[in-house]
Order: structure tokens, then sequence, then C-alpha cells
């Protein structure tokens, strides 16, 4: 019986991330510009088959299992926490686990996350007419490269991050904006975000540290 060709299998969301995971490993330690890393990252998440995944890391290296530490080294990463990538130890309100996915819902509403969470690998966010704010200065990365679908109309998203994690905007915008307050130049080794989709007539904010109350950047301090 002929063996099957590989080449043809239809990719799946994991067998992108992994894929993805390698392309951030070799952006982090300047193998790749920034130019060749959001190039790849586009060509992942279109691969339909493990085929067209392949040459992508060809001059890279295959992807390999992961060591039971993490390489990221950052506040808020699952490494600094002393904890693995997918296996993270429960620790009051945090889950022993952590899906692939993760999809977040407003119509008609607000959906908050802060405090300590897991960020997972990939996550969807559709908002109609709502507001979406996510707070990541104290969440745990569970991966190098962060793929946010966003799907949002009339709306609005704000995304707090900790400083020196990269982010990249992919997103298609139709009467709507991105706005960038107070966010640090990224560092290497940190997780990036890339959020992809599109907004029509909505919103996103992304804050650093640098994105202080008005009082305070009076001089006074904020009560």
């Amino acid at each position: 019986m002929e063996s099957p060709n590989l080449s043809l299998l239809r990719a799946s969301d994991s067998d992108r991330q992994k894929i993805a995971d390698v392309i951030a490993d070799a952006y982090a330690d300047g193998r790749l510009t920034a130019d060749e890393h959001s190039q790849r990252l586009d060509s992942v998440w279109a691969a339909k088959t493990l085929g067209e995944l392949e040459p992508l890391v060809v001059d890279l290296g295959r992807p390999i299992s992961r060591p039971q530490s993490s390489s990221l080294q950052w506040p808020g990463s699952a490494a600094s926490a002393g904890t693995t990538a997918n296996t993270v130890r429960s620790s009051g309100n945090l889950p022993a686990t952590v899906g692939d996915n993760e999809r977040a819902f407003a119509i008609l509403a607000t959906s908050r996350r802060e405090g300590e969470w897991l960020v997972p690998p990939h996550m969807t966010m559709l908002g109609v007419m709502g507001s979406v704010e996510w707070d990541m200065r104290n969440a745990i990365f569970t991966s190098p490269t962060i793929i946010v679908d966003v799907a949002l109309t009339m709306g609005s998203m704000t995304l707090r991050i900790p400083d020196g994690v990269g982010i990249e905007d992919k997103t298609i915008h139709i009467l709507s904006d991105v706005q960038f307050k107070g966010v640090v130049a990224a560092q290497p080794g940190a997780p990036v975000i890339v959020l992809q989709g599109f907004l029509a007539m909505g919103s996103i904010t992304i804050k650093g540290s640098g994105d202080k109350p008005f009082i305070e950047r009076l001089g006074f301090k904020a009560s």
C-alpha cells in the first residue's frame, strides 16, 4: 500500500502554533528581522496544509518539544512564575491548564479580564456595540506568540500590556482606528501579540505603563 503524502494533510491550529513558536524564537534571537517575522506569521495562519508550513521554518530548524522550563523569561510569563507553558499550576483563581483558544463576546455588553490569568496562544474577540477590556499586566503568557482574532463592529477594545511585550496590528480598519498609548519598545525574548481581523466603526487602544492618568501627567499623584 502506498504511503500517504504527509505534505498534503490539512494543518490544524496546533500545527500552525508550533510553526509560529519556531518563528517567534528565531525573531527573538535575531535570526529573523521584524519584517520577516511578520511576513512568515501571515503565511503560517494562511497555510492550509503541512506542506505549506514546512518551507516557513526549513532554514530555522524543525519544531521541537519545548523543555520543561519555558524560554519566556518575562514578567507575567509562565517561566517567570516557575511553571511550564501549558501545564501551569493552579494559583488562586488560575486554572491548572489552558486551552489553545479562548473566546470573548461583548454584544451590547462589556467583557473584562484582569488580575492573574492565563493568556492562551490563540484568542478570539467578537464585539458588537460592546467593549472588551483585557489587562495583561499580571497575566501569564503561555506562548511566545499570541494571535488575537478581532471582529469588532461599533465597539471598543482596550488592551493593557506589560512593558517590553511586542504587539503587531494587522487588522483591517473601516472607519475605525487603533491607538498606542504609553507603549514602550518591544524587547528580545518577550512575547509578541498579533492582532488580526477587522474593525468597523470601532476602536482598539493599546496601553503601556507610560499611559498615566491625566492628574499624574500634571505632576500630581492619583489617589
